[in-house]
């Protein structure tokens, strides 16, 4: 990317999709207005620290598809973000604070390794969609539960949650669209 791409002070979208990076360019990072960013299947292995640059303005993250360990603590600073999708990466843990993320109304972490959820979590109010498909849940963690009203649906497809527990969590979840298998 050209040194001087920080001077594109008026962009609010931008599409990194397909290209090979390691990381996403930290310049992007100074772009104040910037809504939406893509960069999926582009080989990320890691985030810049400085994504929490983008708190007031970054609406749509979509860093799918690539080679992320971890999501770097900076992201609960996105105050403004209402949609990140990270699924198909290496991921293990989510950053503790991730309940800082109030906005948030659509999370995809499918395809991933998680096996637990912080419990920051419980503080994703503004929750609707929560795709968890494809990673290493045996069972729910209790966080989750506290998003009873707000959560609309969650993909709990090829997880390792036992069948007998189905039916606890629908009741426990009443107004959710679950989906098992």
């Amino acid at each position: 990317m050209p040194s001087n791409f920080e001077q594109l002070t008026a962009l609010e979208f931008l599409d990194l999709n397909d290209n090979p990076l390691l990381q996403i360019p930290a310049n992007v990072c100074h772009l104040p207005r910037l809504q939406l960013l893509y960069a999926a299947n582009c080989g990320l292995e890691t985030l810049p620290a400085e994504l929490s640059l983008l708190a007031d303005s970054l609406q749509h993250l979509d860093v799918s598809n690539n080679v992320l360990q971890a999501l770097p603590d900076g992201i609960c600073a996105l105050a403004a973000l209402q949609s990140l999708s990270a699924s198909e990466n290496n991921m293990q843990i989510l950053p503790a604070d991730i309940g800082r993320l109030s906005a948030l109304t659509e999370l995809d972490l499918s395809q991933n390794f998680l096996h637990t959820l912080p419990p920051s979590f419980a503080q994703l109010k503004s929750l609707q969609h929560l795709d968890l498909s494809g990673n290493n849940f045996a069972h729910l963690p209790e966080c989750l539960f506290a998003l009873r009203d707000t959560l609309l649906s969650l993909d709990l497809l090829e997880n390792r949650i036992p069948e007998v527990f189905h039916q606890e969590i629908r009741e426990r979840l009443p107004k959710t669209n679950i989906v098992f298998a």
